[in-house]
């Protein structure tokens, strides 16, 4: 598992931002891979040293999932995902309630994960 200051500190940073980049920073922290590779917090983790602040550099990290990376499918659908989420590329937020359960809905049967919503 990644550190215990980064991961409080981008849950900090994630408070204050929709529910989608607090989606997607809790996708990361979860699957703890990409939290764990230096060269992932060098390249997509933003650090102000004097105000203790830290932060996902969205662009950084699209760029960085394309850029041929070394590591398994998974962990790469991972990263993938929580680019697409937290950089609101399919523009899921701009959905009404209704669109958003299908969408969910579809996602837990290609998943086959029960879904009651």
């Amino acid at each position: 598992m990644a550190d215990t200051a980064l991961i409080s500190g981008l849950r900090a940073w994630a408070a204050t931002h929709d529910s989608n980049v607090r989606a997607a920073v809790e996708l990361l922290i979860s699957h703890g891979y990409w939290l764990r590779r230096g060269d992932f917090r060098a390249q997509c983790i933003g650090t102000d040293p004097h105000e203790g602040l830290l932060w996902i550099k969205w662009r950084e990290l699209a760029g960085y999932a394309d850029s041929g990376l070394v590591c398994s499918s998974s962990e790469l659908t991972i990263l993938r995902l929580a680019v697409a989420i937290g950089g609101d590329d399919l523009r899921l937020m701009q959905l009404g309630a209704a669109h958003r359960k299908a969408v969910v809905k579809a996602f837990a049967d290609a998943l086959r994960v029960r879904f009651d919503g």
